[in-house]
C-alpha cells in the first residue's frame, strides 16, 4: 500500500512561473529552495513546521514581478538539520549566504511565523543587504520570549505558544 507523494521538483514544476527546486551549500548548511519568476529577488521564509510549499498559491502571482526564492529554512523541509545554529541570527546568516550564492547584493524578504523572525533578524543584522521586509503573522519579539516555557503550568492562561520555545536562543536577533 504505497502512496504517490510528489517530489519538491514535481511540485515546483507544477507552478506557473518556471519554478525549479534546488539546493545550495551555504554557511555550513544545505538549504533547499524553490525559485522562479523575473525581477528583483523576493525571499519567502515559511513558518514552523511548514516548508516553501506554504507559499504555493501566491508564488505564481509574485513571480510576475519578482524573482521568487522560497526557502526551507535550516531544520525544515528539504534543508539539512544540523545540531546547532537555530538562533535567528545564524539562520539569517544562512539566508544572507544563500542570497550571495545566488548573486544578490540586496533582497526583499518576507517571512511567516518563525520565518518572520528570521526575516527580521536578516533585516536587523544585514540592513545594507535588505531592500524591503514584510512580517507575516508572528508575535511581538521582546525579552518575554526568554521566559517561554516548554510546557505551561496547568494554571497558566492560554494561549500556550509552546512551539516557540523550540526556536528560542539568547541573542536574538
Amino acid at each position: 500500500m504505497g502512496t504517490n507523494v510528489p517530489s519538491d521538483e514535481e511540485l515546483a514544476a507544477s507552478l506557473d512561473g518556471d519554478f525549479t527546486s534546488e539546493y545550495a551549500e551555504v554557511n555550513g548548511v544545505r538549504l533547499h529552495y524553490v525559485s522562479g519568476g523575473q525581477g528583483d529577488p523576493l525571499f519567502l521564509l515559511p513558518g514552523w513546521p511548514e516548508t516553501w510549499w506554504e507559499y504555493r498559491k501566491v508564488m505564481p502571482a509574485l513571480a510576475q514581478r519578482f524573482r521568487v526564492v522560497a526557502v526551507d529554512i535550516r531544520g525544515m523541509g528539504g534543508s539539512s538539520r544540523p545540531d546547532s545554529g537555530y538562533e535567528k541570527k545564524s539562520m539569517a546568516a544562512d539566508i544572507r549566504a544563500l542570497a550571495e550564492h545566488l548573486g544578490y547584493e540586496r533582497i526583499n524578504i518576507a517571512g511567516h511565523g518563525i520565518g518572520a523572525m528570521v526575516a527580521f533578524a536578516h533585516a536587523a543584522n544585514h540592513e545594507a543587504h535588505t531592500e524591503r521586509l514584510a512580517i507575516i503573522n508572528t508575535t511581538h519579539i521582546d525579552d518575554s520570549y526568554q521566559n517561554f516555557r516548554l510546557m505551561p503550568k496547568p494554571e497558566d492562561a492560554p494561549p500556550h505558544r509552546w512551539w516557540l520555545a523550540f526556536n528560542i536562543v539568547p541573542g536574538f536577533p
